[in-house]
């Protein structure tokens, strides 16, 4: 066992449950890390800040990466070598239609908390894991609870994780008279966990926690992804949004490959912007305006 009074363990991809690293007493911390300044071709300015990131948060005992993304993936070898932490890579299957990808999920839940246990940390019970999931639900319906409706331009964006400058597209949009009534980054509401079934809850919470993230959150990485589609589709006919955002860094394959279906007139006749995010630049942020700024006076 690891002794340390740190007690934050970091990560970023939305099929790791904070439930589970909270119930062990650890805490929980999903970062948006800053962009890095050196920049390195072919490799994803996201993946790069999260790696170099893991090293300047404080009172931190462990960073965890997902197999998600190939990059991430590759990154979590570098922070092996060359990070002070210990690193945990979680493997999530890319099929999800599959008993046996779901055994898996739940055997990597297992994994983790081994993982865990190395500070000071202690698996749950089901009772207190059942209590902690509880609390978490709640808190996340209040925040969802605090969203009002707006009269400006509804807009979506989809795409990838953001870096925490790329949030400035949604003061941008807002300047210009819009706001993001669907979010569907990596970050935002598409990657929420379901609601957790109280009754079953109660019975086998290891098992509702798996079903929550793993046979619930649709993602671009899933084969098929389709599950992505049909979420994307009933929001969009739900929310009556003007325009979409399409984001994505310049070194991710899988969002670049997606772009031509999002703008296909079979799955929606609304207008898309593209706003591809590469390595830091001085022009960024003044072309990204522009940009946008032109897409809002074309919905008005």
């Amino acid at each position: 066992m690891i002794s340390t009074d740190k007690n934050t363990v970091i990560y970023c991809d939305p099929f790791i449950p904070p439930e589970w690293i909270a119930a062990h007493g650890l805490r929980p911390l999903r970062v948006a890390p800053n962009i890095s300044e050196n920049a390195a071709i072919g490799v994803c300015p996201y993946a790069r800040a999260f790696t170099n990131e893991i090293n300047f948060q404080k009172n931190v005992c462990a960073a965890i990466f997902a197999t998600t993304c190939d990059q991430m993936r590759r990154s979590s070898d570098i922070a092996i070598k060359n990070s002070i932490l210990p690193i945990f890579l979680m493997n999530v299957p890319t099929v999800w239609q599959r008993k046996s990808a779901t055994e898996l999920y739940a055997a990597e839940i297992e994994r983790l908390s081994r993982f865990l246990t190395q500070f000071d940390a202690q698996r749950p019970t089901n009772a207190k894991l059942a209590e902690v999931m509880i609390d978490f639900e709640n808190k996340r319906q209040t925040q969802l609870a605090k969203q009002k409706p707006t009269d400006k331009i509804p807009l979506a964006i989809i795409g990838s994780h953001l870096l925490k400058q790329d949030h400035i597209i949604f003061d941008i949009v807002q300047k210009y008279g819009g706001c993001i009534a669907i979010d569907a980054t990596t970050d935002g509401g598409r990657t929420l966990p379901g609601k957790f079934d109280r009754t079953q809850l109660i019975k086998n919470p290891v098992k509702e926690l798996v079903s929550a993230y793993f046979e619930t959150i649709p993602d671009v990485f899933q084969r098929p992804n389709d599950r992505l589609y049909d979420w994307f589709k009933k929001k969009l006919n739900e929310t009556y949004v003007r325009g979409i955002l399409f984001h994505h860094y310049i070194w991710c394959d899988k969002w670049h490959a997606e772009f031509g279906r999002i703008c296909d007139k079979e799955f929606t006749s609304l207008p898309v912007l593209d706003i591809s995010a590469g390595d830091n630049d001085k022009n960024t942020k003044s072309c990204l305006t522009t940009r946008i700024q032109a897409f809002m006076e074309m919905l008005e």
